[in-house]
């Protein structure tokens, strides 16, 4: 072979890892992937920094919250009692619901922008009783929105999580599930925090349970101009080089 036909050769190969690396990174960032995630976090659940609003379903319940300095994973962490009465009427259920916020963790897609998605972490654990549920909340515009129901009842401490939640995952207070967040540049700022959950059809249940280690994390949607300067680039590889 010449040596002008091997060096075309190896500019043409080179030129094709270089296109696929571009379509690759473009692809990355048309997922979420060209600005960094921003993650909220808490393990000390210091009680100034939470804020709790409760919902009743049926014949309603009642509910506490204190913060525990040792018996985390590990050090503090925050145990809630829910308590449901016995069921009676024409609901389905009785239930008691808490939604937890966290104050002072902001995020504003007007500013930061667009969310592509979440993902949620939390320790968990069952101090008394059998069961509790969990799951994120999200808080836009004074009004909690959350994750479908994820029950825990284990007596050592694991973790729970949910990867890629979208805006239409999330629902409205305890059954409104025609109504969403606003994930997109025009919506309000967003807070974040968790819920805790108890029913009954029957008799009456007080479940005690603990959490540790919250975390949400946002991932972006990546500015419109890097995917176009990337594609871009791949472009100039495919134009053909005038020959001299």
């Amino acid at each position: 072979m010449a040596i002008g036909a091997r060096e075309r050769e190896t500019a043409m190969k080179w030129k094709g890892l270089c296109l696929g690396a571009c379509l690759l990174a473009a692809a990355g960032l048309a997922r979420g992937g060209g600005l960094p995630d921003v993650a909220f976090t808490d393990g000390q659940f210091d009680p100034a920094d939470w804020e709790a609003a409760v919902v009743y379903v049926g014949n309603g319940g009642d509910y506490g919250v204190d913060m525990q300095d040792t018996g985390g994973n590990p050090g503090a962490f925050l145990r809630t009692r829910l308590d449901v009465n016995a069921h009676s009427g024409p609901e389905v259920r009785t239930s008691t619901v808490v939604f937890f916020r966290r104050i002072g963790l902001e995020y504003d897609p007007a500013t930061q922008g667009e969310i592509a998605s979440l993902d949620y972490t939390e320790d968990a654990i069952m101090l008394s009783g059998s069961v509790q549920s969990t799951g994120l909340v999200v808080w836009q515009d004074g009004r909690a929105y959350r994750t479908i129901v994820t029950e825990f009842r284990q007596t050592t401490w694991e973790g729970e999580s949910l990867a890629g939640v979208l805006a239409e995952d999330l629902f409205g207070w305890v059954e409104q599930r025609d109504i969403h967040p606003d994930f997109s540049e025009s919506g309000s700022p967003l807070e974040f925090g968790f819920f805790r959950g108890l029913s009954t059809t029957d008799i009456p249940y007080s479940m005690t349970a603990g959490i540790d280690n919250w975390s949400t994390t946002i991932h972006r949607v990546p500015e419109p101009a890097t995917v176009f300067l990337v594609v871009l680039g791949a472009a100039a590889l495919l134009r053909p080089r005038q020959r001299r």
